[in-house]
């Protein structure tokens, strides 16, 4: 899965090095995935090259119009739930804002002026 996400596969990498996963049990999954990866990507490549053939900038286009339509839509439900659960957990905006100092730092020493 890793693959297919911007990053993932850096992280991905990474997080199994720090964490001793198995060297066998990743050259195998990199494997798999990196198979699936490329046959996805052939495929994906030779639909686009028939479908737009004629059209590449139409392809373009679609492709970016795509993206920034995942992006946006993934944007808005993580920013809804994020909504949600404060909404639900009755956290306002003053609470957001972050921490307030304790009581003797905020008042109770005064000033040698």
């Amino acid at each position: 899965v890793c693959r297919f996400i911007p990053g993932g596969r850096t992280a991905v990498t990474l997080t199994c090095g720090a964490t001793g996963y198995s060297r066998r049990s990743f050259v195998a999954a990199t494997a798999v995935a990196g198979v699936i990866w490329a046959t996805y990507a052939f495929f994906l490549g030779r639909l686009g090259g028939e479908a737009f053939k004629d059209r590449p900038w139409f392809g373009l286009v679609l492709a970016l119009g795509i993206a920034t339509a995942v992006t946006v839509g993934v944007e808005g439900v993580r920013r809804f739930i994020g909504w949600r659960r404060r909404r639900r957990d009755g956290v306002g905006e003053e609470e957001t804002a972050g921490p307030e100092p304790p009581a003797e730092a905020a008042g109770g020493q005064e000033s040698a002026g």
